[in-house]
C-alpha cells in the first residue's frame, strides 16, 4: 500500500506555476492643445463693398485672434478673433471718417466686432464649414462661411472668401436708390492668415 501511494504522488503531475497578473495598461497622455496666435503680423484682414459709383476695398490694420486645437484635431479647433474698428482703411481718408460714425460702424459706441467659432465641419481635403457668432454694433449674430484650413508641420494657415449682410448687424445706411451712391447691403470678406 505504501509503495502505490509513493508511485501514485510521483505520477502526479506539477502544478504549472501560476503566472503574474498582467500590469495595468498606462493611461493615455493627452496631447497638449496647440495655441496660435493671429494678427496682422502674418496676415491681412480684408473687405469690399459695392456701390453705384465705386467698388471700395478695404483692410484693418489693427486685430488678434487664437486658434486653439487640442490634439491636432481641427475639427474640434476654437477660433477667436477680435477687430478694432478705428483702424479701418480704405486709402481715402474722408471715406475712413465716415464709415466709424453712425451711418455705419459707429466706432465710438462699438469700436470692436468679435468673431467665436466653435465648429469646424470637415467637407474633406483642407476644406471646412467654419461656424460661429460675430459680435458687431452691439448685435451677435450665426455667421458660417467656407474656408481653406491647414496645419502641417506645426504652422497653421487660414484662407476665405465669402459675403456677408451688414444689415444683418444694423448697419442699414445709404441703401436707398435715390441717394446718390447708394451701397448693397452685401459686403465681401476676405483673408489670408498664418501663425505658428
Amino acid at each position: 500500500m505504501t509503495f502505490l501511494l509513493a508511485l501514485l504522488v510521483a505520477a502526479a503531475p506539477e502544478a504549472a506555476p501560476s503566472s503574474p497578473a498582467a500590469a495595468p495598461a498606462a493611461p493615455a497622455v493627452p496631447t497638449p492643445a496647440q495655441v496660435f496666435a493671429l494678427g496682422p503680423h502674418a496676415g491681412k484682414m480684408q473687405f469690399q463693398a459695392f456701390s453705384r459709383l465705386v467698388d471700395s476695398k478695404g483692410r484693418f490694420h489693427s486685430w488678434r485672434g487664437k486658434v486653439v486645437v487640442p490634439n491636432g484635431d481641427l475639427s474640434k479647433a476654437s477660433i477667436e478673433v477680435t477687430v478694432d474698428i478705428a483702424s479701418i482703411d480704405t486709402a481715402n481718408e474722408k471715406r475712413d471718417s465716415h464709415l466709424k460714425t453712425a451711418d455705419f460702424f459707429n466706432a465710438p459706441k462699438w469700436p470692436a466686432a468679435v468673431f467665436r467659432a466653435d465648429s469646424l465641419k470637415s467637407l474633406g481635403g483642407d476644406r471646412y464649414t467654419v461656424s460661429g457668432k460675430l459680435k458687431m454694433m452691439g448685435v451677435s449674430k450665426a455667421l458660417s462661411f467656407p474656408a481653406v484650413v491647414t496645419l502641417k508641420s506645426g504652422k497653421l494657415a487660414v484662407k476665405a472668401d465669402f459675403k456677408i449682410d451688414r444689415t444683418f448687424w444694423g448697419m442699414t445706411g445709404y441703401q436707398s436708390s435715390f441717394s446718390v451712391n447708394p451701397i448693397q447691403p452685401s459686403v465681401r470678406v476676405f483673408f489670408d492668415l498664418k501663425a505658428k
